[in-house]
């Protein structure tokens, strides 16, 4: 069986401004707060015995810089793998768009039609980021049955580890978007195959600071 642990990214400059449409922001660095966040989690992970073998980070700056203080607050040194696939959704040219002129009544009759196949124009639907991850995990997973490792962890973003939620445990769309994954929180899964019936959901979002 391998254990999975599933990070969120610390708290971002683009987390503050809750009225622009996010999305990768793959530039945005942490606050501030969010470093002292990163920190405290790899405290808190060290304090409750979980250390992992293998440390895969997505490539965007918030999640590099959480990895990093991460690391530190667990008193570990060890090299981080960057993977595409951890990325957040995409938002394409909606990415840094005010929300009140992108969520308009239109955009959200096409959201509730379209559910986890909805798609910004140029972006990522739900489904699609579910199957990326899901990749991921499974070329994770049988890495570390090779090497023998029995723990793993992944610094990603929030919409990523939902949707790989709801890719595994057959979510409808509704249930993704409302599951709270907040920064430094924490998402476990157990292993024991490459089936989706074969991971079993431990935690969701289980606060650590």
């Amino acid at each position: 069986m391998v254990t999975v642990y599933l990070v969120r990214h610390a708290q971002s400059v683009m987390n503050t401004r809750r009225f622009l449409v996010g999305g990768r922001s793959n530039h945005t660095p942490l606050t501030q707060w969010g470093r002292q966040q990163a920190t405290l989690c790899g405290q808190a992970l060290r304090t409750q015995g979980i250390q992992p073998q293998v440390l895969y980070v997505s490539p965007a700056v918030r999640t590099q810089q959480t990895a990093q203080l991460l690391l530190a607050g667990l008193g570990v040194d060890m090299p981080m793998h960057t993977d595409d696939r951890l990325q957040e959704l995409s938002q394409g040219s909606w990415t840094g768009r005010p929300r009140v002129l992108v969520y308009n009544p239109v955009t959200l009759a096409a959201i509730a039609a379209q559910g986890l196949d909805f798609a910004a124009p140029g972006g990522e639907s739900m489904r699609q980021v579910g199957a990326r991850m899901y990749a991921w995990l499974l070329a994770a997973q049988a890495q570390a049955a090779q090497q023998g490792h029995s723990s793993i962890m992944a610094v990603t973003h929030g919409i990523a580890i939902k949707s790989l939620l709801g890719y595994i445990a057959d979510w409808p769309h509704a249930k993704i978007y409302t599951t709270e994954v907040a920064n430094v929180s924490l998402t476990q899964l157990e292993c024991r195959g490459p089936a989706r019936r074969d991971i079993r959901v431990v935690a969701v979002g289980k606060a650590m600071i």
